[in-house]
């Protein structure tokens, strides 16, 4: 058996076929699973492979054009079989010739702007071919003869008599006929799905790639069994060995399937969707009664007679949510944004990274316009929009070049930015940072050597660090291979780096603590991860040892005798939070260790730290919230108030990043009543003022991080 396999496998059929099934098997198995991580790991196995196995069918157009010129050389057009022969050769020979032609932009090598409609044109001459092929032994099934008269002809040109003679050619069995076309039928779903023409999804294609791909490698196992010399069927047939057969030529199949089963739920409801027409003056009026509208003037009222919603959101969007380079050279908040968008705009913007991105800005345009001035039109265009984000990013995941564009990972940056405006995050879930920790690691170490696209490095960090070390999902990778891409030397990319630390450590508490049975932790190893913890929190304090003075925040009082904290600009302020908020999750995990101390030991655990974990959660809650009144613009770097409107006055990208460092003081469990009450408003404030759903949903009573119990947790003495 494992000599049968070896050979199987040692061949060409036998290693595509068996290839195939792998593909064909993760493809159902990504369909079905639940685990976004895993989809990504089965997707990015499914695109490998279907690439692998496009090297296997590279020369096939030889061997059909050849096949093509014999049935023209026996007169293929005296019969019906012979006509449908020469369609089906034809067909699969244009096939795997206008696939060989995008080869090296599968391969990441050479990229080209009409890969799209030469691999559609690919597909449709691979539909042709099977439908030929299935109406061929149709054909042959019904009308074939078991015997058929083969002419040859005779040396001598006068003697006619002898010149024809019915030679008996076996008939191929109808069992291998039905077979194949069974084979055919099954292959026919995948052109068409490819195509969008009769879309059937992952599990149908994947189901029906197995059967094909068992029925097919049935008959070449069987072939390879019989050929080899040793095989011992010439010996009991009595015959002479005939050494390996000659094999039929294999239908190779390009299965480079869409990812787009990662987000089906979402291109549902956003094909059902269909943007409501809404005249101009209907528009203007119902701007003029939208909430946060109506002091708008009448130049703002002239600009949208002037010109669309959607020109208007994009404008809206790019001025809130992006901030240009600070003066000292450091990124801004997706300061890159604007060019990026520039080029995708362009006359000659193709590919899908491009066009990804472009569909991507306009989702989360349309929707930040419409949820901060209630335009239901706009919504309804803006999921359209995400709708054909999705389907471009899935194409341009399909090969490595494309994936690792800047472009790409802007398209998923705002795809979150989408997310977290209309507030679809899944139990405080974002369900894109699963997988762009895989796209962060495809884009190598040295993807901060260009300044101008840090800032979606930044976004996309922030993101994972909010989802791992805040809400505790579990990470799917390693990121350690992070500390070598922030080897700059910069006070914010040494305070990333600890934040990895951090990441890590908390993860591995959390998996402790949750062990039962003999994977108990011992008071020895748990003291080890509270010194663990404790110098992390002493590295991360430590953070702004080497910035410069300006960035260092400055206390003074109100005039109401308030106390606040004042910092340079809005981002420093963002940033100096973000730290805070940290150290407020770190300082849980310090707890609950203690905690599992108290557990293990059987007596209350007091630290020998000179502050304790909650005297550092109360003193960060405090100086978040002590930052607000200047974070959200109720007073400038002086400590004199602004103006006062009832809205914030700070962009909607600093907003944005002072969400989830104000919600770890509502979760902090030390909090003042005060204190948490300020801190819900302020995300209430910071949701409504700039159409951020999720931020209304954060300032909502009772919405928690699910986060286990700190300081009281227990586990049973060993």
């Amino acid at each position: 058996m494992i000599q049968k396999f070896s050979r199987f496998v040692n061949s060409g059929a036998g290693l595509e076929k068996t290839l195939r099934l792998v593909q064909c098997t993760a493809q159902v198995v990504a369909a079905l699973t639940v685990s976004s991580a895993l989809v990504v790991q089965l997707t990015t196995v499914k695109l490998q492979l279907a690439l692998a196995r496009r090297y296997f069918r590279f020369f096939g157009f030889i061997d059909s054009f050849q096949r093509m010129s014999a049935l023209l050389g026996k007169d293929g057009f005296s019969s019906v079989g012979g006509l449908i022969g020469l369609a089906k050769w034809t067909c699969f020979g244009l096939y795997f010739l206008l696939e060989d032609l995008t080869t090296l932009h599968a391969m990441g090598v050479y990229s080209v702007s009409w890969h799209d409609p030469v691999m559609d044109q690919a597909n449709t001459f691979w539909l042709y071919a099977l439908s030929f092929s299935v109406v061929g032994s149709i054909w042959a099934l019904l009308f074939g003869p078991s015997e058929q008269p083969a002419k040859k002809e005779s040396k001598k040109k006068d003697q006619k008599a002898e010149s024809e003679k019915t030679v008996p050619v076996k008939a191929t069995p109808s069992s291998a006929l039905i077979q194949q076309i069974v084979v055919d039928s099954c292959d026919m779903l995948i052109p068409l799905e490819l195509l969008n023409w009769m879309p059937t999804g992952d599990v149908v294609i994947g189901s029906t790639m197995v059967l094909s791909t068992l029925l097919t490698a049935q008959n070449i196992w069987a072939r390879h069994d019989e050929g080899k010399p040793s095989c011992g069927n010439c010996a009991v047939y009595g015959k002479k060995c005939p050494g390996y057969r000659t094999s039929i030529p294999l239908v190779f199949l390009n299965e480079n399937k869409k990812v787009e089963s990662l987000f089906s739920k979402e291109r549902k409801r956003a094909a059902n969707n269909r943007p409501e027409q809404t005249t101009q003056t209907q528009l203007v009026s119902r701007t003029a009664s939208a909430p946060g509208m109506s002091d708008t003037g009448l130049s703002v009222l002239r600009f949208l007679l002037d010109s669309s919603w959607e020109n208007h959101g994009r404008c809206y969007f790019l001025d809130q949510f992006t901030l240009p380079t600070e003066p000292d050279g450091s990124p801004g908040p997706l300061d890159s944004i604007p060019v990026l968008y520039t080029l995708c705009r362009g006359e000659k913007a193709n590919g899908a990274p491009l066009l990804s991105l472009r569909a991507a800005l306009d989702a989360a345009a349309f929707a930040s316009l419409a949820s901060h001035a209630n335009v239901s039109s706009l919504a309804i265009q803006a999921r359209k929009k995400y709708g054909q984000a999705l389907c471009a990013l899935s194409r341009a995941l399909e090969s490595v070049e494309d994936a690792t564009r800047d472009e790409t990972l802007g398209a998923i940056v705002m795809l979150m930015i989408f997310e977290d405006i209309n507030s679809e995050r899944q139990s405080l879930m974002s369900t894109h940072v699963p997988g762009i920790q895989y796209l962060l690691k495809l884009r190598g170490v040295k993807q901060l050597s260009d300044p101008a696209t840090r800032s979606l490095f930044h976004f996309a960090f922030a993101q994972m660090l909010i989802q791992f070390v805040g809400l505790k999902d579990p990470m799917q990778i390693n990121l350690d291979w992070l500390l070598d891409v922030l080897i700059i030397s910069h006070p914010i990319y040494q305070m990333m780096s600890g934040n990895i630390k951090i990441l890590k450590f908390c993860a591995t508490v959390s998996q402790l603590l949750s062990s039962e049975g003999a994977g108990q932790p011992t008071p020895l190893s748990v003291m080890s991860f509270l010194e663990q913890g404790e110098n992390l929190d002493m590295e991360l304090s430590q953070w702004h040892s080497d910035i410069p003075e300006a960035w260092l925040p400055r206390k003074c009082r109100k005039t109401d005798g308030a106390e606040v904290i004042l910092h340079p600009d809005i981002t420093s302020a963002d940033v100096w939070n973000s730290y805070r908020g940290t150290r407020i999750i770190l300082q849980q995990t310090i707890l609950q260790i203690h905690g599992c101390l108290d557990g293990c030991t059987g007596k209350a655990w007091r630290s020998e730290a000179i502050c304790s974990p909650q005297d550092i959660i109360i003193e960060m809650a405090t100086e978040i919230c002590q930052t607000l009144p200047f974070a959200l613009g109720e007073i400038d770097p002086l400590g004199c108030p602004t103006r006062r409107t009832g809205r914030t006055n700070i962009k909607a990208v600093q907003g944005f990043a002072l969400l989830w460092p104000i919600f770890s003081v509502t979760q902090c469990g030390y909090a003042t009543e005060t204190q948490e009450a300020q801190a819900r408003s302020a995300l209430r404030q910071i949701g409504s003022t700039h159409g951020i759903q999720l931020g209304v949903a954060l300032g909502r009573e009772g919405v928690s991080m699910d986060r286990p119990p700190t300081g009281n947790s227990r586990v049973p003495n060993r």
